[in-house]
């Protein structure tokens, strides 16, 4: 039996031989559902940061709320959120791009040892995106600004 979708921009499909029904609208997730999950991380192995890293990964929304927690100074695991953090630019860069604003800015209030190292290192693929591989994209939303925010945190 051949079925054939037709999905419209109201998030609504139909299938041309049924009824119409309502697509599952995906909530994006909660500033407490995320600490939630880094309290539930456990120790810093690989393994957990990277199941960790993976419920980010699935949720294209929850990136925001991740950023705000590896940035929140009264969050007391915005560490965990670093690393995490790093995994999931690991994976794709240009989910920072449009946030980098915000990234820069607030790199100084970072004091953790541990985040400061995970935070390095995307400054540091921040670079050679921007110099060797010369991202057209990056040079779009990278400005003098960030860049010398960048160097005077001391990374």
């Amino acid at each position: 039996m051949c079925y054939i979708y037709l999905w419209d921009l109201d998030g609504f499909y139909t299938n041309l031989w049924g009824p119409l029904r309502k697509k599952k609208i995906r909530k994006p997730m909660t500033k407490s559902e995320a600490v939630s999950i880094f309290e539930k991380m456990g120790v810093a192995l690989r393994k957990n940061r990277d199941a960790t890293a993976q419920i980010f990964v699935k949720d294209p929304d929850s990136f925001e709320t991740l950023l705000e927690l590896v940035f929140e100074p009264t969050f007391k695991l915005h560490h965990k959120a670093a690393w995490v953090l790093e995994i999931v630019l690991e994976q794709n860069i240009q989910k920072i791009y449009t946030h980098l604003d915000y990234f820069c800015l607030r790199l100084p209030l970072i004091k953790h040892d541990s985040a400061i190292r995970a935070l390095a290192k995307i400054c540091r693929w921040l670079a050679l995106q921007y110099v060797k591989k010369q991202d057209k994209t990056l040079q779009k939303y990278l400005t003098k600004k960030h860049i010398s925010q960048i160097v005077e945190t001391g990374f």
